[in-house]
């Protein structure tokens, strides 16, 4: 069985792209406003209606047209920082010892009539999760950022996959973790934790883990981190954001380049507005091959995209948008090019890519508030399509052109966090999320 994931201080240009190319100094760029269900890629327009809300165990979500296109290229990313899903865009490499991305897509895929099933697990405090393979059998398991020490008993920090997409919670680490990301930090074939601190637990390769071991940042208290190879030289490297400095200063990201034996090296700060960084995601936005970073500061408005110049230091340009909770990079109107998508306060907005890396103003004023956003194509059309969590974990079809209203998936579990993987390797990616209701609820795709 094989494990598939979909998922020195510089000064701060603030900019909006509108219209040309380049990266032109502006003061703010506006939310964009798509009416009550939300806007079509080219503009404001209203989208179409929602698919059939599902209840109970399962139930149809809709059923998208035929057409496709490519999926978005990004790395691998974190996923969930600080409660939010940092993902990759569809089609990422895997970096959490899972083989293969996600759907993306080939044109003119016909789409399946989604069916879902789900399965709650309890754990221990409010989480964040991420889905690696832990104990090398080949399936991704479910790793949990807990805020509070997990318990033995029924409580449990790693959820076990048995091959077949059912899951036991088990107690396998000892850190009050609030972010999460997986990866093979020190070379030996198993797959690591990064937390926020930052801190590594690595693998014992039984899915158990060694203490904590605090990794030195610019950040006093990291609420977000993310995994990727950003000097390319073929190691992770380590990214955590948080409201404070060393220093007290507000909003400060640290990167720590990787030798791939388990030691990391302190590069120079970056800023990325006040309050730090609530979730981070990971992809070439600007198509010169190399890992560019998406950082959304949810307090200061502001979501700070950071071009690498190709060897892990990097260009920080900021975008002011209302209340970003979270962000995921996914080529969302088939172009190629990775777009912006931003969950929050301010509803689920997307900020269109015009190629060179400059970003549009975000559009799209969908009926929910999420916390988390994910992105891979559910429904094999060669769309990518989002998955966002809030009271409720909401599945928006890609119809091509437009997204559609957020439908609910059949999960009771309040979440804010949210994961995409194919879990019992059927061939089509599944969703687990966590959040609120101390609980993990996984949603197989059981979609014809």
């Amino acid at each position: 069985m094989r494990a598939s994931i979909i998922a020195g201080a510089m000064s701060l240009a603030v900019i909006a792209a509108s219209g040309g190319c380049g990266r032109r100094p502006l003061n703010e760029i506006p939310d964009g406003s798509g009416g009550a269900n939300g806007g079509s890629f080219g503009g404001a327009a209203p989208t179409g209606g929602a698919g059939t809300n599902p209840s109970g165990s399962g139930g149809a979500v809709g059923v998208a047209g035929a057409g496709g296109s490519a999926g978005a290229s990004g790395d691998a990313g974190a996923i969930g920082s600080a409660g939010a899903s940092g993902s990759a865009g569809a089609g990422g490499s895997a970096g959490t010892g899972g083989r293969g991305g996600g759907t993306g897509g080939g044109a003119g895929s016909a789409p399946r009539t989604l069916t879902f099933l789900s399965t709650t697990y309890p754990v221990n405090g409010h989480v964040a999760v991420a889905l690696g393979d832990l104990d090398g059998n080949g399936s991704l398991d479910i790793a949990i950022a807990t805020e509070r020490l997990a318990t033995a008993g029924p409580m449990g920090n790693v959820l076990l996959n048995d091959e077949r997409g059912r899951f036991t919670a088990t107690v396998r680490y000892s850190a009050p973790l609030r972010a999460i990301a997986l990866g093979d930090l020190d070379g030996d074939g198993r797959v690591d934790i990064a937390g926020t601190g930052p801190v590594v637990l690595y693998n014992n390769g039984d899915a158990t883990f060694r203490d904590p071991v605090p990794i030195v940042s610019h950040t006093a208290v990291a609420d977000t981190v993310a995994i990727a190879d950003l000097n390319g030289d073929g190691h992770p490297d380590l990214v955590a954001a948080g409201p404070l400095d060393m220093n007290g200063r507000a909003g400060v990201l640290s990167v720590l380049v990787g030798n791939g034996r388990g030691d990391f090296m302190l590069t120079p700060g970056y800023p990325v507005g006040s309050g730090g960084g609530y979730s981070i995601a990971t992809g070439d936005v600007d198509g010169d091959g190399d890992t560019d970073l998406v950082v959304a500061a949810d307090s200061g408005s502001v979501i700070t995209v950071l071009f690498n110049r190709g060897d892990a230091t990097f260009e920080p340009v900021a975008y002011m948008v209302s209340a970003p909770h979270g962000v995921a990079l996914a080529d969302l109107d088939g172009d190629a090019r990775p777009e912006i998508a931003v969950a929050g306060n301010g509803g689920i907005r997307v900020m269109h890519n015009d190629g060179d890396g400059t970003f549009t103003p975000p559009v799209g004023n969908y009926p929910v508030a999420p916390i988390g956003v994910a992105a891979a194509d559910l429904d094999g059309d060669g769309h990518v399509d989002l998955v966002v969590a809030e009271s409720a974990t909401y599945l928006l079809r890609n119809l091509g052109d437009r997204l559609e209203r957020p439908v609910p998936l059949p999960c009771g579990a309040a979440s804010w966090s949210i994961a995409i993987g194919d879990v019992n390797a059927d061939g089509k990616p599944d969703v687990v999320g966590g959040g609120l209701g101390l609980s993990v609820c996984v949603t197989i795709n059981t979609g014809q």
